[in-house]
């Protein structure tokens, strides 16, 4: 049984940009803990037009200024459970993020306005549909693994990320946009829309990861607690600790 709803977009797909590598100046587990977490994502103007930024936030973290959001991110939430039921796809999170060795986190969750892809209106950036993609309006569905990489599943399209460390100060993202096998460049997608987003995204997360480089190498650097919102960057701190022996 698919409890994950991957399956879903499981028909052809395939690589139509390769162009995504960028080498990050920064320790390959803070690029991890930069993707595991969303306590920055003001930062990206982009992103934040179709990604609800409401990870790990409870009603009372929520402030003013992020209340519109929030209240649009409950509709769409309730409205994907809806949408979920009615076609028989899952919609429940699914996680072993510290438990297991291939650990892993899968969660369906709802996008802002137009609600189809990680587009600047939250609109189709493909014609075509992936799968058996029974309607645009699924979200995305997520699927982070340990420890080096992640993916992300739309209707319409998918994008996948992979970390290489290269240095202790240096790390090589591979991003990779697929479409469904049958769309046409030109017609059915433009690249440039396609990889939009995510490609302003990792920009300014390398420039963040840079700087969180040079703060934890000064000799002056003591280490803090994880914002209460970073579950994610406990457990896999958790499971690397697990698996470190000196």
């Amino acid at each position: 049984r698919d409890v994950t709803g991957v399956q879903t977009c499981a028909l052809p797909i395939y690589q139509v940009e390769l162009g995504g590598d960028l080498v990050e100046d920064g320790n390959w587990k803070l690029v991890m803990e930069n993707n595991r977490e969303c306590y920055h994502c003001d930062g990206h103007p982009e992103l934040v037009c179709s990604l609800f930024q409401f990870f790990g936030y409870a009603e009372e973290d929520v402030t003013p200024r992020l209340r519109p959001a929030h209240q649009r991110y409950q509709a769409a939430a309730a409205a994907l459970v809806q949408t979920g039921a009615a076609h028989g796809i899952p919609v429940d999170t699914v996680e072993e993020s510290d438990t297991r060795t291939t650990a892993f986190r899968v969660a369906r969750l709802p996008l802002d306005h137009a609600g189809e892809s990680f587009s600047m209106d939250g609109g189709l950036l493909c014609r075509k549909l992936l799968g058996t993609v029974p309607s645009s309006r699924l979200g995305h569905l997520s699927l982070h693994m340990q420890p080096n990489s992640w993916f992300h599943f739309l209707s319409d399209h998918a994008v996948t990320f992979t970390l290489l460390p290269l240095a202790p100060d240096r790390t090589l993202l591979r991003t990779t946009w697929l479409v469904h096998a049958d769309a046409v460049e030109g017609e059915d997608y433009d690249t440039a829309e396609l990889t939009k987003v995510w490609r302003a995204t990792n920009e300014q997360d390398a420039v963040l990861v840079a700087r969180a480089h040079r703060g934890v190498a000064d000799p002056g650097y003591e280490p803090g607690p994880y914002a209460p919102n970073e579950g994610q960057d406990r457990k896999s701190t958790r499971l690397n600790s697990s698996h470190i022996t000196i």
